[in-house]
């Protein structure tokens, strides 16, 4: 995943099978969209140990910083929308929006 981002990004382990990807600096909202897209290829991108072939999947939930958020609302925001993803049941990103927020 580290590959899929910038080098001022940060991807951390935060146990089992949930990661956290903090991504700093966008130009614009839209370009969240391809983040998450790039994170999606790196994932899915098969692996070959001896002679299987193993592919994986994720549910992302994606959550947009507001000045003087707490990171622990962040990343609840961001919790919100990756179970709101996994119950479409097909791997994909949501993203969790308040009313007045604009949709990424």
């Amino acid at each position: 995943m580290s590959a899929a981002v910038r080098e001022c990004d940060t991807v951390a382990r935060l146990g089992g099978d949930e990661f956290l990807v903090l991504i700093t600096r966008l130009a614009q909202r839209e370009d969240l969209a391809a983040v998450t897209r790039k994170l999606s290829q790196e994932i899915e991108r098969p692996v070959i140990i001896g002679e299987h072939e193993i592919r994986v999947s994720a549910s992302a939930g994606l959550a947009v910083y507001r000045p003087g958020e707490l990171a622990a609302d962040l990343t609840t925001r961001a919790d919100h929308a990756m179970y709101r993803a996994k119950q479409a049941g097909v791997p994909g990103w949501e993203a969790f929006l308040l009313e007045n927020e604009n949709s990424l």
